[in-house]
């Protein structure tokens, strides 16, 4: 559990200065391994344990950022 938190606690740390959270950083992973045939809304949402609004309003913010 220490080394899961300190991995998490990293991952914060780094993608901070981009205007970033774990969460962001976890739904652009799973962007990007879904390769260009893409995936679901509802598939990303069920992978990255959110609602399909909330995860339609991370994508919005990301989006805006120019992330995706």
């Amino acid at each position: 559990m220490d080394l899961s938190s300190q991995m998490l606690e990293g991952i914060a740390r780094d993608v901070a200065p981009f205007g970033l959270s774990v969460a962001d950083f976890e739904v652009m992973v799973r962007l990007r391994d879904s390769g260009s045939a893409g995936i679901r809304m509802s598939e990303l949402a069920a992978h990255v344990l959110v609602t399909k609004s909330r995860l339609a309003y991370r994508i919005d913010r990301l989006e805006e950022l120019g992330y995706v």
